[in-house]
């Protein structure tokens, strides 16, 4: 595997950790003061974690592409974290597709899909 790779992966998911935790800590500290959030606080909270998960799953993608054949093994751990992470973009939470449009139409001035946000 190049170096390049490695590294690029490690970048996307570092940028997602840090995303993360951002929305988190704006999100705790909010609810510490007893505020509600709103639906586009709601909406970009959500947005940002449908791509944190992409990213994710790209760079165990580019990594397992770039492992070679050792990868598939059943006890490479990078079999397994390509199959896991994979796993996981399968629940319903991970739809980018809705969350994106919502978060399009709110742009806009659309009203937005209750079912997006709650």
């Amino acid at each position: 595997m190049t170096t390049f790779v490695l590294g690029r992966a490690i970048s996307d998911l570092e940028a997602g950790e840090v995303q993360l935790f951002d929305d988190i800590e704006r999100m705790w500290e909010q609810a510490q003061r007893d505020e509600r959030f709103s639906p586009e606080e709601r909406l970009r909270v959500r947005r940002n974690q449908v791509r944190i998960a992409r990213r994710a799953v790209d760079a165990v993608d580019e990594l397992f592409l770039h492992a070679g054949g050792s990868a598939l093994r059943s006890d490479s751990t990078l079999q397994r974290c390509w199959r896991d992470i994979h796993a996981a973009m399968n629940h319903a939470s991970n739809n980018a597709d809705p969350i994106y449009q919502a978060y399009g139409l709110n742009t806009y001035g659309h009203p937005l899909p209750a079912s997006v946000l709650f």
